[in-house]
């Protein structure tokens, strides 16, 4: 999909309902470039769900690790 096609809120509400509803512990989101990597953890950041009064990274760590090639966010 194209950028701005505002994927990063649908996946952010999925790894949630992962992490809240099922026996996930962690999750990988893998990107491909820095750039897209520093918004999706923008976004993670603002994230509210619907049922919860409070941010993501309230209940959950939100870390983004850098490689080489790669940026990786680990969300726990």
């Amino acid at each position: 999909m194209v950028t701005g096609a505002v994927k990063t809120f649908p996946a952010a509400t999925f790894i949630y309902r992962l992490l809240i509803f099922s026996d996930a512990k962690r999750i990988l989101f893998l990107v491909d470039t820095k750039n897209p990597g520093e918004q999706t953890e923008q976004e993670f950041m603002t994230f509210m769900p619907t049922d919860d009064n409070r941010k993501f990274t309230e209940f959950c760590n939100v870390q983004r690790l850098s490689y080489p090639r790669s940026l990786f966010i680990n969300l726990y």
